[in-house]
This record gives C-alpha cells, structure tokens and sequence, in this order.
C-alpha cells in the first residue's frame, strides 16, 4: 500500500503539460511590437487524456536574470482561474518606446495540478509617439516623385563608442531592404506587410 500512494503521489505532482509556442500580438519571439499593453498566448501540449486548463499564471520581467528567479518585476498575473490561452492582455507596469520585457507561463490542469514553467520568451516595445522618432533624419530622394521604380536610398553616419546594442526603424511606402555596410540587414524578405496608404505606415 505505501508503494502504490508513492507511485500515486509521484504521477499527480506535475502536470503532463509541455508549453510551447509562446506569441506576443501573433509573432513568437517579436522584435517589435506596436503597443504598450500587448497580448500573449501559448499552445499546452498535454499527453494525458482529456487534460484541461484550470488556471495560469505568467511573469514578466525585465531581464532574462530577474526572470529566472521566478520573479516578474514588470508583471506577475497571479494564478487566474481560467482556461483561456489566447491573446491574454498585458496588464503590469507601463511599458516605454523601446523596452524589452522577458516572459514565461504556467498552467494548472483540471485537478489542480501545476506544470513546469514554460522555455522564456521575448517581445521589445517600438516606437510609440511621433517625438520617438526626433532628430531621426528620413533617408529620402531629392525630390517628390522618382521615375525610378526601385531607388537606392544611402546615408551615412558615424558611430562615437562603443555600442552594445542597436536597432534599426525603417519605413516607407512600399517594400525595401535594407543594407549595413554592404550586408543586408535580418532575413525578411520584401518587408514591411501591406500597408493602406490612407491609414498609416507599418513599421
């Protein structure tokens, strides 16, 4: 009898569910989000039958250090009795233009039963008002229109130093790539998405 409660004990101390492919606003990993308060989702895959979500929790920090600590500086949801796994908004400390925040969940099953945290994940804050973009200078033609249907635009710059970190904003109607001293720059091709000229540019 007391081998069979610690096999039991032993099966119902974790739950079978694996979470994985943690988004923020639909991208996994997103170098850049549009908002100060996005929203977050994840895939439970659990190999128990009939398994179902009960509740979650989710931390958010600032750093990947503070984050392995189990602490979420920025965000911590508590557990929330819910089952719901999609597009969960964010709703800690404001977040700033550029800012980085670092992310994991964990879920319960219905018998009350947690999982193990999920694998980290990450999103940064773009730029959010127009006065982020000042003194950016627009790299431009020198006049309105160009009969060119694909101009190469150049601009150079100096940087003063040392630099730990940098990213690039660009955007612009229609598509572009874009080049750092002759190496293109990421791996999309054909960026930004469509855009409707009426509303807005997409970053």
């Amino acid at each position: 009898m007391t081998i069979a409660l610690a096999a039991l004990t032993m099966i119902t101390s974790a739950s079978s569910a694996e979470l994985v492919d943690l988004q923020c606003e639909y991208q996994a990993g997103p170098l850049v989000v549009e908002s100060s308060a996005p929203r977050l989702s994840w895939i439970a895959k659990a190999t128990e039958k009939n398994w179902r979500q009960s509740a979650y929790e989710i931390l958010v920090a600032s750093s990947p250090d503070v984050l392995a600590k189990d602490q979420g500086d920025l965000w911590s949801s508590g557990r929330v009795t819910s089952d719901a796994s999609i597009q969960i908004p964010y709703t800690g400390k404001k977040l700033t233009s550029r800012q980085a925040a670092f992310w994991k969940v964990r879920v319960w099953d219905s018998r009350g039963v947690a999982s193990g945290w999920s694998k980290p994940s990450k999103w940064e804050v773009g730029l959010l008002s127009d006065s982020d973009w000042s003194p950016s200078v627009w790299i431009g033609g020198p006049g309105a229109t160009s009969p060119e249907p694909a101009p190469h635009l150049r601009r150079e710059f100096e940087v003063h130093g040392s630099l730990a970190r940098a990213r690039i904003y660009a955007s612009g109607v229609g598509y572009a790539d874009i080049h750092l001293n002759g190496k293109k720059v990421g791996n999309g091709e054909r960026d930004p998405g469509y855009t409707n000229f009426d509303k807005r540019l997409l970053l």
